[in-house]
């Protein structure tokens, strides 16, 4: 359970930073691949709702938007950090 949690743990940060770094370079098709990526993570999680986050900045940048990321994603990653906090105390 441990070297799973830690893998999803990494796999979501890197995901995260990506996505960061797409938008900080206005890459419309970079965000569009790290947002699917995430949703995709998250959705394998179980996390629909933080999921739907991931798949709002995807459909936007799809279309060309480049989606305010900073504020959205430390609202992922809070929640994410509670989660994975929970997972862990449970394994």
């Amino acid at each position: 359970m441990q070297r799973l949690t830690e893998a999803t743990r990494t796999s979501l940060a890197d995901g995260i930073s990506l996505l960061v770094r797409a938008g900080d370079a206005q890459d419309a098709n970079g965000v569009a691949h790290w947002a699917h990526s995430l949703k995709g993570n998250l959705l394998n999680a179980g996390l629909r709702e933080l999921a739907a986050v991931a798949t709002d900045m995807e459909q936007q940048a799809l279309s060309g938007v480049i989606p305010p990321l900073r504020g959205r994603l430390e609202a992922v990653e809070a929640d994410l950090d509670d989660f994975l906090a929970g997972v862990a105390a449970r394994g």
